[in-house]
């Protein structure tokens, strides 16, 4: 059986996957972020602002929506 929580990794990720998976979980945060700038963002096209925006909010579901207004 083994160890309650542990489970042996037969399979090893390459370095290079792991940077990717890096760099990519960056430029989606920086994503979110540049769409909570916009939100918030007063002009002729979106008059209406969200005067409250959250980036990644973590709730208790199972999903995190990525920006909330």
């Amino acid at each position: 059986m083994g160890i309650r929580g542990i489970r042996p990794r037969t399979v090893t990720i390459p370095e290079s996957v792991k940077q990717k998976r890096k760099r990519d979980d960056e430029r989606h945060r920086d994503l979110c972020l540049l769409a909570g700038k916009w939100l918030r963002k007063p002009g002729m096209i979106h008059p209406a602002t969200c005067p409250y925006v959250a980036v990644e909010l973590v709730t208790a579901t199972q999903e995190t929506p990525d920006v909330f207004c």
